[in-house]
């Protein structure tokens, strides 16, 4: 028992722990994802939706002194239990200490001893644990109370519920004949709730270690948790926690402690000692109270922001930045730590001054707005930003003016953008398709003409009919002259010529009417070698007065195994991308720069083969290749090498959404710079499954 003089040297110690330093502020970039029971009061439980409880601020001061970055998330315990044990979550707020239980989770220094006891209703005969034979004892479900009972009590019916709480009420109903709950945890809900007609009987069982738990074999969390526990301990820090959810009941003790001085010092010492300890103690709660309020605003500020999935900053006056959320890390890259301020970054990262200057009036409009007072939010702005790591960003931003400080709200808009601006270029796409269509459909009619014309002049001269030989004896020679003076003139080969050069426009016109189809994402067994050839005509027939390659002058190597299967896929879009891959590649080696000596001829060689269950369609050419940087972002919308005007940077992205996207198979590439470059498409046999 404490005497009067080691209780007064204690409260004027208090004062210097309650006005210690704060702990350091969370520096890890590590989410360390923390677990705990909802409703376990007072270790932990939910208080208005937010986290709290000893283990809860346990686990905070831990995280503060060894600058972990935690998010606690409290919810049933046997669903948090199976999450911890199957490497889910991080770490449990708290686990009651048994050997079968180590064997599934890694325990860190218990930083309490707890006691379980027999609760009953007063007045029940029940005195102790032999008492329960044949009884109906209720327990939390996965509580350590659970496993005891089912390894020591086989006589008993255990009647599990989800929570203390409900265990209590189960007990007060007369539902149940007894409860084996923690001692304090039920003691302090007995007291809370004012169920004054239950009472723990018996001894204590088995006094328990509690403390954090960490999933089995995360060595370097265990440790960290256990060094931080060790300073916490040292600092006085985990005192003041343990006082603040249990001091209650040592203030009782110390308070029947002053009573018995008193009958022994007299009534004077009492009364002065009484005023003093009554001044300390209602000081000591109103700092308290004080300070938990203030932890407790903040805790939530700082949930409401790290759980957003917007981009957070408070910002001061002078543009230092006071408070970044992940979010805002994973958007710019930059931490709390290297973020520049706001206007110096404008000032950086945007040489025009009418952009910076109209920025600039925007936050100080938004300060303005507010006063000292929270101001609606402002209208939604957009700017150009620079990430850490040097890429520009479009953002869409709000301004919300929290007394002398601005919170920036910030969306991540430059895939929407890019979106829209694909958007555009299909409809552009669209529309030189339709185009197309129609011009082909237009140059069929004089194509047509043209054909039937040679034909009928063939028949003129080279039929042996009644009406050839009339007409040349009437212009007085005979056909065989004329057909003669045809061969000798080469006329028939002119012929020939405009009938193969008809024919080969006619073939054109028919691919670009079947490739402007808009396709209908039909999928049916299709031979990949027949779409192979269509998509080679088709880049045969592609050309430009300004490109500097001819397709005649390149190679087509042609390795298509022997008994292809068909592909069940849209003939028209795997067209497409065989016809974007020939002529990107085509075009890639057209823009090689000449080797040393004799300039190595353009080759593309197309490769059909099956692997396994899927079909195997490699376009390699001997280009010039792609460096690293090139071959990782081939893929990207609108990410393309070619000088301005001649790419949208379309073409590549489209294929691995028709591939990927439309017909669940991958599309891949292999290159190196002087290396040339290969595609390898891998589509299903069948889309079905």
């Amino acid at each position: 028992m404490r005497t009067p003089l080691i209780i007064f040297a204690c409260a004027l110690l208090l004062g210097a722990v309650l006005f210690a330093s704060p702990a350091r502020g969370v520096a890890s970039d590590t989410l360390i994802r923390i677990r705990g029971d909802y409703n376990y009061p007072p270790y932990d439980f939910l208080d208005n939706g937010v986290p709290s409880g000893f283990s809860v601020d346990i686990v905070r001061a831990v995280a503060r002194t060894m600058n972990l970055n935690i998010r606690i998330d409290l919810g049933p315990w046997t669903e948090v239990r199976t999450q911890l044990e199957q490497g889910e979550v991080h770490a449990l707020t708290g686990m009651y200490y048994s050997p079968e239980r180590e064997k599934l989770v890694d325990y860190c220094t218990p930083h309490i001893i707890a006691n379980h006891a027999l609760f009953v209703r007063k007045g029940s005969p029940i005195t102790s644990l032999g008492d329960l034979t044949g009884k109906k004892v209720v327990v939390q479900q996965g509580d350590i109370m659970h496993d005891y009972a089912r390894l020591n009590l086989p006589d008993v019916n255990i009647v599990t519920v989800t929570s203390q709480n409900e265990a209590l009420d189960t007990l007060a109903s007369g539902e149940c004949d007894a409860a084996l709950l923690g001692s304090l945890q039920a003691l302090y809900l007995i007291h809370s709730r004012k169920l004054d007609g239950l009472e723990a009987v018996g001894p204590p069982l088995e006094p328990r270690r509690y403390g954090v738990v960490v999933r089995k074999g995360d060595e370097a969390l265990r440790a960290a948790f256990n060094e931080g526990l060790k300073v916490i301990k040292e600092s006085g820090e985990y005192e003041k926690i343990h006082d603040k959810w249990f001091g209650v009941y040592e203030r009782e003790s110390i308070r029947r402690s002053i009573m018995l001085y008193v009958l022994y010092a007299g009534i004077p010492i009492l009364l002065l000692l009484c005023g003093f300890l009554l001044w300390t103690w209602s000081l000591r709660r109103a700092v308290q109270q004080k300070t938990a309020d203030l932890c407790q605003s903040r805790e939530r500020f700082k949930t409401l922001v790290e759980s957003s999935p917007l981009g957070m900053a408070l910002v001061a006056r002078d543009g230092t930045v006071l408070l970044v959320n992940t979010e805002f890390t994973h958007m710019l890259g930059y931490t709390l730590e290297d973020v520049p301020n706001i206007y110096v970054w404008w000032e950086r990262t945007h040489p025009d001054p009418d952009y910076r200057k109209r920025v600039r009036a925007q936050w100080d409009e938004a300060l303005r707005r507010g006063g000292n007072a929270i101001a609606p939010t402002s209208a939604v702005r957009e700017a150009e930003v620079t990430c850490k790591n040097g890429e520009v960003r479009s953002i869409e931003f709000r301004v919300k003016p929290i007394g002398n400080e601005v919170l920036a709200i910030l969306t991540d808009i430059t895939e929407r953008k890019r979106t829209e601006e694909l958007l555009v270029q299909s409809e552009k796409m669209l529309s030189v398709g339709g185009l197309a269509a129609g011009m082909a459909h237009e140059i069929n009619n004089p194509l047509g003409g043209i054909l039937q014309g040679a034909q009928n002049i063939s028949r003129r001269f080279y039929d042996d009919i009644a009406a050839n030989h009339k007409a040349a004896e009437e212009a007085g020679c005979s056909l065989e002259s004329v057909q003669a003076y045809m061969r000798l003139r080469r006329i028939d080969r002119m012929l020939e010529g405009i009938r193969e050069c008809g024919q080969r426009a006619a073939d054109i016109v028919s691919n670009m009417l079947n490739f402007s189809r808009k396709s209908e994402n039909l999928h049916s067994p299709r031979s990949v070698q027949d779409m192979a050839e269509r998509a080679i005509a088709l880049a045969q027939a592609d050309y430009n007065l300004n490109t500097r390659y001819d397709f005649r002058n390149i190679e087509i190597l042609r390795e298509y195994a022997p008994d292809l299967p068909k592909v069940e896929c849209s003939e028209m879009e795997i067209v497409q991308v065989f016809f974007n891959l020939i002529r990107n590649a085509a075009q890639a080696m057209a823009r090689r720069e000449p080797f040393t000596g004799q300039v190595e001829k353009g080759r593309i060689t197309i490769r059909l083969r099956k692997q396994g269950g899927l079909l195997l369609a490699s376009i390699i050419d001997n280009g010039p290749g792609m460096d690293e940087e090139t071959r990782r972002r081939v893929f990207e919308p609108f990410f393309t090498t070619k000088p301005p005007g001649e790419g949208t940077g379309l073409g590549l992205s489209v294929c691995y959404l028709i591939v990927h996207s439309n017909h669940r198979g991958d599309i891949t590439v292999e290159s190196a710079p002087g290396k040339g470059a290969a595609f390898h498409v891998r589509l299903p046999l069948s889309q079905k499954g």
